[in-house]
């Protein structure tokens, strides 16, 4: 396939909706996205997404063509409302981490020629999680003939270089207190215990090790204040089949860690083109005084070096653990593109001053309000 990097425009262009043909898309669709060490934008991560139980979004997937027919572009939309509700976004954003589009080269010319499609598809385009300052949201914009893009929320991506170190030589350049920790923690378990890493392979033990880990990620967050995004039952299925599309994909990277033969943590994440990820964990809280949760994360990063990895994404979070694997963070933002007058950017004008309220309040008033949306999280 022809690389677009030179800027011409597609030859079609073009929002697909029928899901036989979105299907139809997705072998070239999944070389272009693994090209990228994206999961978040992969068929495989829609596919889950549509399929679980009522989401009620429909398709809205931009695609491009180049002159010889082949895939140059797709922007992996769903529809969600109707009428002037009508609204566009990434699949899966609030539980995914990174999104962008997927193109063959450079994306403008592909997002130029779309943007006067979503503006009559949608009445709003929302972009989660996308790169800071990414050129091509902007073009998008101009393209759909909507305001200036509105930013309403701002974090980073963590993230560990490796550039063709060895996990010896990675050891070596952190602190001596980090290095004594790992080799202690680790020796402490093996003298006592009887641990063992296992890695999942095969569909059957992928379900049975995913149940493993969200029931360790309830004992885990049971005695944390806040909220966690795998209370329902429904999210909880969709990863998992994104983690059985992932296995047979070859980019499942699933691991628990056994304590005297009883699961004591599990770590999820995958290796897509090159880009190890860390997605999800838990651990019992019994075996905390062992630093379970750190030392499987530790087994990530390992593996990570052994298979040739270009880098470990520690993904979004800022707890203080991922700190000491990473050495340096991509930031990422999200954006409403909407008309100037329209409804949409007004309410994302009033959202935005509703969280600056609340960063305003004392610390024990914002973990109260923590605790009771995690509560009507869990009811609803």
């Amino acid at each position: 396939m022809p690389n677009r990097g030179d800027g011409s425009p597609p030859a079609t262009v073009e929002i697909v909706s029928e899901p036989a043909r979105v299907t139809a898309l997705e072998p070239e669709w999944r070389r272009l996205a693994v090209d990228q060490g994206n999961a978040f934008v992969t068929p495989d991560w829609f596919a889950a997404w549509r399929g679980r139980e009522g989401g009620g979004e429909r398709p809205a997937v931009g695609v491009a063509r180049d002159g010889a027919g082949g895939l140059a572009g797709v922007l992996p939309l769903i529809e969600t409302g109707t009428g002037r509700r009508r609204a566009l976004g990434f699949a899966g954003a609030r539980f995914g981490d990174h999104f962008a589009p997927v193109a063959d080269g450079d994306p403008a010319p592909f997002l130029r020629a779309l943007g006067p499609r979503l503006r009559e598809r949608g009445r709003s385009v929302r972009l989660e999680k996308i790169d800071d300052g990414a050129p091509w949201a902007a073009e998008l914009a101009r393209s759909a003939g909507f305001g200036t893009p509105i930013p309403y929320r701002a974090a980073g991506l963590p993230t560990l270089r490796i550039g063709g170190r060895t996990w010896e030589e990675f050891l070596a350049g952190r602190s001596r207190n980090f290095r004594s920790q790992l080799g202690r923690k680790r020796r402490a378990l093996e003298r006592d215990h009887r641990p063992e890493f296992r890695w999942s392979a095969g569909e059957s033990e992928v379900r049975e090790d995913m149940a493993t880990l969200f029931r360790l990620h309830d004992l885990r967050w049971d005695e944390r204040t806040g909220e966690t995004s795998l209370d329902s039952p429904i999210i909880r299925r969709f990863l998992e089949q994104f983690a059985v599309a992932a296995e047979r994909n070859g980019w499942l990277r699933l691991c628990t860690l056994t304590v005297d033969e009883a699961p004591a943590a599990s770590w999820l994440g995958w290796n897509i083109g090159g880009r190890f990820a860390y997605y999800q964990a838990g651990f019992d809280p019994a075996r905390a005084s062992h630093s379970v949760g750190l030392l499987i994360l530790a087994e990530a990063v390992r593996r990570a070096f052994d298979e040739g990895a270009d880098e470990f994404d520690l993904l979004l979070g800022d707890e203080a653990f991922k700190s000491r694997f990473a050495d340096s963070e991509r930031q990422v933002t999200s954006l409403l593109l909407a008309p100037r007058l329209g409804a949409d950017r007004l309410a994302a004008g009033l959202g935005g001053l509703a969280r600056r309220g609340l960063r305003r309040l004392p610390e024990d008033q914002r973990r109260r309000i923590g605790a009771a949306k995690k509560r009507l999280t869990r009811r609803s």
